[in-house]
């Protein structure tokens, strides 16, 4: 197509030189004039042709690099696929060793419990001869963890504090069973100051965040409204900035996330652009446009070949990661899309949107194959990898959990008061 291309324009600028000497040999020779503009006109269409191919050229052999890369980057996925479930498999079949050997020896030696006490947490401790006290899941039954003691125990008891009370032997103890949450760091204020904000590097609100895969960088998007989209990668053990990615957006960022990999991260903002960006350099790979309103929440699946994006605009969008194309677009929302999550390394995503939903649906062909509704509107669902759980929350402040393979309702958090 390029070479056709080619031979035309060359045809046509040899006629350009050819009018142009006879009209310069006959100067009062209209006819010869208008023949030098026609030539030139002809020339100048064939060089518009010729750049169309020179683009179309270009676009194709980009589209051939970014497939080679593609399929580079699936083959290594595949090749950690193998080895991950390879070491799973083996990990399984060591689990299964030890709980039979378990099994065999807790059989062959049964001990008697001795004092029962639900704690203020709603957890079941027991008590007995094994020198340990164990807690169970008071809804469940399930034993999730265990105490070492240094002999049996006889006696147990729970304040409404928190505190659970343990006779072992001719000891008493004492024990806090809540669940204590540190803090270990701000990011923006002054140390000696957690309320002076006057020196943050974060020039305003921060909308979003996400953890790198190995939790060594932490990326943080906001920004100033209708001004500028900030995103910041900082460094988790130093709690130092990284980087600032310069013009990341030019209004404020709603949601960022990063490829499996590390390498690589996805935002969405209010100026209607999701955009890749290479987390090493800063650098903008490519930008994803479609939106007709604020980008409201970004996921890319999990074998780096696609990116689902949910916005204002009542719709929901499927792209392919390397090159931009937008291969569907989902409008059957009757309120703002406020998360998108792909699940596991699953073709299913799960959203929640201000229609009052939690859907469950399918990349490939857009089937909604499980909703879930919420008395009010929902800012936000998310899915166990594999989708046996998902929970969803919005404005009436409670949060719902369901079973994601059958849709039953299994339990839900109310506010407090």
């Amino acid at each position: 197509m390029q070479g056709e291309a080619q031979t035309k324009f060359d045809e046509a600028e040899k006629k350009v030189a050819d009018a142009t000497a006879e009209a310069a040999a006959a100067p009062e020779d209209d006819g010869k004039k208008k023949a030098k503009e026609a030539a030139e006109k002809e020339r100048d269409e064939a060089r518009v042709k010729l750049d169309q191919a020179k683009a179309a050229v270009e676009s194709a052999d980009r589209a051939i690099k970014l497939t080679e890369e593609s399929i580079v980057r699936a083959k290594q996925l595949v090749e950690t696929t193998t080895q991950a479930h390879q070491a799973a498999e083996a990990y399984a079949k060591s689990t299964e060793e030890q709980l039979k050997q378990t099994q065999e020896a807790s059989g062959n030696s049964l001990t008697p419990l001795r004092s029962l006490v639900f704690t203020s947490s709603g957890e079941l401790a027991s008590g007995g001869d094994a020198n340990r006290i164990d807690f169970w899941n008071g809804t469940s039954g399930v034993s999730h963890r265990s105490l070492a003691v240094s002999a049996a125990t006889h006696f147990l008891a729970a304040t409404p504090n928190g505190l659970l009370i343990a006779i072992s032997g001719q000891q008493m103890h004492v024990r806090d069973t809540r669940t204590a949450w540190q803090l270990v760091a701000r990011l923006g204020a002054k140390a000696d100051s957690p309320l002076d904000v006057s020196e943050s590097p974060m020039e305003d609100r921060v909308l979003s965040l996400a953890f790198s895969p190995d939790s060594g960088k932490l990326i943080t998007g906001g920004g100033e409204p209708s001004r500028n989209g900030e995103l910041i990668l900082w460094d988790v053990a130093s709690r130092s900035v990284v980087r600032k990615f310069t013009e990341a957006h030019s209004d404020t960022v709603f949601d960022v996330e990063f490829s499996r990999d590390g390498k690589r991260l996805v935002s969405g903002a209010a100026d209607k652009f999701v955009k890749l960006f290479n987390v090493e350099t800063g650098e903008l790979i490519r930008g994803y446009e479609g939106h007709t309103g604020h980008v409201l929440s970004v996921s890319i699946k999990a074998d780096d070949s696609s990116l689902v994006s949910g916005g204002a605009d009542f719709a929901v969008k499927l792209w392919n990661l390397d090159t931009g194309e937008q291969r569907r677009t989902m409008n059957n929302f009757q309120k703002e899309v406020t998360a998108v999550d792909y699940i596991g390394a699953t073709d299913n995503f799960v959203s929640s949107g201000g229609d009052k939903t939690v859907r469950l649906f399918t990349a490939s062909n857009g089937n909604n194959f499980r909703s879930f509704t919420l008395p009010d509107f929902v800012y936000t669902a998310v899915a166990s990898r594999d989708q046996n759980v998902i929970v969803g929350a919005g404005e009436d402040g409670t949060v719902y959990v369901w079973n994601g393979q059958n849709g039953q309702e299994l339990m839900k958090f109310a506010p407090r008061g």
